[in-house]
C-alpha cells in the first residue's frame, strides 16, 4: 500500500513534497541528536521523529532557499 492509500487517498500538496529521505539518513541524523543528549537512552523514537523533521526541513530549505 503506497503512503497516499494510507491516508485515504489524499495527495499531498506540492509544498510537502521533498526529496525522498532514506532510513539510514534518519538513523545516522537521530544518533547525532542522541550524541547531543549525552546518550540518555530511553528517547529512541523521539530522536528518530526529530531526525525525520530536521531532514524534511533541510530539504525544503534546499529545494526553496528564499523559504529559509
Amino acid at each position: 500500500m503506497s503512503r497516499n492509500q494510507q491516508h485515504n487517498d489524499i495527495p499531498e500538496s506540492p509544498r510537502n513534497q521533498s526529496a525522498p529521505i532514506n532510513e539510514q539518513e534518519i538513523a545516522e541524523r537521530a544518533y547525532f541528536i542522541f550524541l547531543a543528549r549525552g546518550g540518555s537512552d530511553g528517547h529512541a523514537l523521539d530522536d528518530w521523529l526529530q531526525a525525520e523533521q530536521d531532514l524534511r526541513e533541510h530539504n525544503v530549505r534546499q529545494q526553496n532557499p528564499a523559504a529559509a
